[in-house]
């Protein structure tokens, strides 16, 4: 739903093109469908929340259940954990209405993806996930990518030459040494003209 109570057409895909892309043929069917322990989908994308989710309590205390440390993105983290040692099954059907507003917790002012790349970097020193490591590394990357946009289109430079120089770090490529090398010296003649 909207600020002002409106359901929107297409919900929960609306704003995640990742997940429409996992799960749109199953939606599409209008059947349920079960997916074989998903955890490389759930990587890709976050495929639920948890008021559209009916899990059994044993498997949730199995996982860990939620990391309370995380302020957000904890929800992600366990799907991760869940499909990482259990099959999902998915019923195309709005089973959940979620209100977005600006007093909201997913509203703050923070880059968008600090807890998801938080939440990720725990899952990748984790032995449980080794298999799918590389994956892990290249949403940790993408989420810096993410990151870096946020800082750029508020004028901190510095900051988005320091998410590009991390997602770097876990997937080397030019892209990012590319846009560093453009961001360095405008974050310094922003900081330049702050101080004069």
């Amino acid at each position: 739903m909207d600020e002002a109570g409106t359901k929107e057409r297409e919900g929960f895909f609306s704003s995640r093109p990742r997940t429409r892309q996992v799960l749109q043929p199953a939606w599409s069917s209008q059947h349920a469908t079960i997916f074989v322990r998903p955890v490389e989908m759930f990587a890709k994308a976050c495929l639920t929340q948890v008021g559209a989710s009916l899990i059994s309590r044993r498997l949730i205390e199995e996982v860990g259940g939620f990391n309370e440390n995380l302020w957000q993105a904890e929800d992600y983290q366990l799907w991760l954990k869940l499909a990482n040692v259990a099959d999902f099954a998915f019923i195309p059907r709005s089973l959940l209405l979620y209100r977005q507003h600006d007093g909201s917790t997913m509203a703050t002012d923070s880059p968008p993806r600090k807890w998801t790349i938080q939440a990720f970097q725990e899952l990748e020193s984790d032995p449980y996930f080794s298999q799918i490591n590389w994956l892990l590394k290249q949403r940790i990357s993408q989420f810096y990518t993410e990151n870096a946009w946020y800082f750029v289109l508020k004028h901190q430079f510095l900051a988005a030459a320091n998410s590009y120089f991390h997602a770097f770090l876990y997937r080397p490529n030019m892209r990012s040494v590319v846009e560093i090398m453009k961001l360095v010296p405008r974050a310094f003649v922003s900081t330049k003209s702050r101080l004069q």
